[in-house]
């Protein structure tokens, strides 16, 4: 079946039926490694589809990924009291937001107001204006009993920059910092260069604005990705476990069944890349034993 599927591009399997796809260190702008022939970090989410990649055998899937990195990212730059001091004590930083927006006490904010505080979080984590996380957010819940009206977004909108409003200064910060020295650097030192701000159409310049705060979180979440990926592969050396791909923010291997017990060394590796944070950094662990994404 998966050779079916994937004829076209029958020079990319090898004579175990596994699939090499190409990987782009420098693929993207903002750091994030690529890959083509197959896309394989864009694989849909389908069950179905994802569920045709299986693990060799005598070996699992194991998808390891940093909890909400880009977030992380953002408290760490924009230096928000509130969002720091949530991260530092080891608090459900969605269910402090749908506790503010809803108005109601942690203990009876439902799964439904959980899920709807999560997409306004990163809905506004780049400063969206309200109609744009309006559809972003009714994108992501088609399908989905959950629902928003536009006015409703903008409420939310109003009450995360009230209650991050550290935030809200930092990107004021970065768009001003940009307009002036026309280049962006992370704290690793990932630099990107953003001359169309000086474009007399005011569309390029806003999205050279748009490009530079996104090249930031996103190139240092992408850059943490990897600082522990080097740590991983160097710890893996001694083992049959293998390192396959990045996804974003998540390290994708296949781990031998008799060394279950590296797992927990592995979730530590990721949990220590954390400077320059000043607070916790988190990794989630899942395993699949007979097909990625669904066993």
């Amino acid at each position: 079946m998966l050779t079916t599927y994937l004829r076209p591009m029958e020079h990319r399997i090898d004579e175990n039926n596994r699939i090499h796809p190409s990987f782009l260190l420098h693929g993207t702008v903002t750091g994030r490694i690529s890959s083509k022939n197959p896309n394989i970090q864009n694989i849909p989410r389908d069950p179905i589809i994802k569920g045709m990649f299986i693990p060799e055998k005598g070996y699992n899937f194991v998808e390891m990924d940093f909890s909400q990195a880009e977030l992380r990212v953002m408290a760490y730059y924009s230096k928000d009291k509130e969002m720091t001091a949530q991260y530092t004590a080891g608090e459900d930083i969605h269910l402090g937001t749908a506790s503010f927006i809803f108005k109601l006490p942690p203990a009876e904010i439902s799964k439904r107001q959980r899920k709807i505080a999560k997409l306004v979080n990163f809905g506004y984590l780049y400063g969206a204006s309200a109609r744009k996380a309006h559809q972003s957010i009714s994108e992501k819940l088609q399908g989905d009993e959950i629902s928003i009206t536009l006015r409703e977004a903008e409420k939310f909108r109003r009450d995360f920059f009230v209650k991050y409003t550290g935030i809200d200064r930092f990107i004021k910060k970065v768009k001003r910092h940009i307009m002036v020295k026309k280049i962006i650097v992370s704290c690793f030192g990932r630099i990107r260069r953003l001359p169309q701000v000086e474009s007399p159409y005011e569309e390029k310049k806003q999205e050279a604005l748009r490009q530079g705060l996104n090249a930031l979180i996103q190139g240092t979440a992408s850059d943490l990705t990897q600082l522990a990926l080097v740590q991983i592969h160097k710890f893996l050396i001694p083992y049959k476990s293998r390192f396959l791909f990045t996804v974003h923010d998540a390290i994708v291997l296949e781990v031998h069944k008799s060394e279950k017990h590296i797992l927990t060394k592995l979730k530590q590796i990721m949990e220590q890349s954390r400077k320059p944070f000043n607070f916790p950094i988190e990794a989630d662990i899942s395993v699949f034993k007979n097909r990625w994404g669904n066993d």
